[in-house]
């Protein structure tokens, strides 16, 4: 079946052209700009072109739909990239923290445990008759060898012998300041330091 008329199909897009073609014999498609001849004002145009039309319409809504659902896939996996990048790092932050809290935990523990530990030590020093010193051996060198030899029988101690190293010189009086302190052959010794009240005690002095 054929009509006559004057609206045109495009040959290659086949989108339908409605325009005024007397006197023109090329025109141009305003949707795809393809040149196409016209040889005379009274064109054939085959019966299929509604439907070619149709077909070519339905193509492109088609083809935009499913550009559209590609899109909105791609928004969407980005959004769950995100979302999953986002859960990993709030694990991460999360494991850190708690490996924090734990070793703080631990810390405090640790020194709870030294702590109870020194005090059962001391406990049982002094239960076996040690004395604690109470100064260190640094604490006593400058000091009068008097005071210091008081101070240790008083804390205890019982073999306790002084020794005047005799080195008074004309620049260097003798002021009796302790030169160093020797406990049970230990020369350097803290305060927290036990020891037996028999061990024998030397006094250096100037």
């Amino acid at each position: 079946m054929s009509i006559n008329a004057s609206k045109l199909c495009c040959p290659s897009c086949g989108a339908g052209i409605d325009m005024d073609i007397n006197g023109k014999k090329n025109i141009f498609c305003p949707y795809c700009g393809t040149q196409f001849e016209v040889e005379s004002n009274e064109i054939t145009i085959n019966s299929n072109i509604n439907k070619n039309i149709y077909i070519h319409k339905r193509y492109t809504d088609d083809a935009a739909i499913e550009k559209e659902r590609r899109k909105e896939k791609e928004r969407a996996d980005a959004f769950a990239t995100t979302i999953e990048i986002q859960k990993l790092e709030y694990k991460k932050e999360k494991r850190t923290m708690i490996i924090c809290i734990g070793m703080m935990l631990l810390g405090f523990l640790m020194i709870a445990l030294v702590g109870i530990w020194e005090e059962s030590e001391e406990k049982s020093k002094l239960a076996d008759g040690y004395i604690k010193i109470g100064q260190s051996s640094k604490d006593m060198e400058g000091k009068n060898y008097k005071v210091v030899s008081e101070q240790l029988r008083s804390a205890g101690f019982k073999n306790i012998v002084t020794i005047d190293l005799e080195d008074e010189t004309w620049f260097l009086q003798n002021n009796d300041d302790v030169e160093s302190v020797s406990i049970g052959g230990v020369t350097s010794f803290e305060t927290g330091d036990f020891f037996n009240p028999d061990d024998k005690i030397i006094i250096s002095y100037h």
